[in-house]
């Protein structure tokens, strides 16, 4: 739904399209057969209810087509990629979400939610001790025991992190003065790879 809202939201029930719908799965090739599916899913059963309800005639959901998708593990970044990725990062006032991913290893949900007070620039560590959770949108631990752990800064990603140091209740990286969304993570991902031509 971070995702599905902010791309649909703003039209009537009752105006969206079967092409709306498969225009906006298009938009999402590229992600995983298991991201994909649930966010055919979740369309599916947004449009059930009004259905039954007589508020629309179809449900425009009901035969969308999964588009090209990623099966399997994910693979690695050549070196070619990382150095793109590097050089597109210190053109964006968000390149530190990049690199915090890239030289420490953090996962998306861990970066969304990391505080300045998890950054410790003295000791050279960034402490892991929370995640966006998925299902819930809401903070916790991370999912396992492990994924509390201490990660080192690098040098070359410490000079990037010292100016922009905050209070230690903000968060990292923000957006329009808040916490970064799941829907402002995937636009920021959809404009880097376009920037990356990939």
């Amino acid at each position: 739904e971070g995702i599905i809202i902010p791309a649909l939201g703003g039209k009537k029930i009752s105006k969206v399209t079967e092409a709306d719908l498969q225009r906006f799965l298009n938009d999402l090739s590229g992600y995983s057969f298991s991201q994909l599916s649930k966010v055919r899913m979740t369309l599916n059963q947004i449009f059930t209810k009004p259905r039954k309800n007589h508020l629309i005639l179809d449900n425009p959901a009901e035969d969308l087509t999964l588009p090209a998708c990623k099966k399997g593990t994910h693979r690695a970044l050549t070196d070619d990629e990382v150095r793109l990725l590097l050089v597109v990062a210190d053109e964006r006032e968000d390149g530190l979400y990049v690199k915090i991913m890239l030289y420490c290893g953090l996962r998306p949900q861990e970066v969304d939610v990391l505080q300045w007070k998890h950054v410790d620039l003295d000791a050279g560590v960034i402490r892991v001790r929370q995640a966006l959770k998925h299902k819930t949108r809401t903070i916790g631990p991370p999912k396992t025991s492990a994924g509390e752990r201490d990660v080192p800064i690098p040098a070359v990603l410490r000079r990037d992190i010292a100016p922009s140091v905050g209070a230690p209740e903000d968060y990292v990286i923000m957006h329009d003065g808040r916490r970064l969304s799941e829907a402002s993570r995937y636009r920021m991902w959809r404009a880097i790879l376009r920037r990356m031509d990939i």
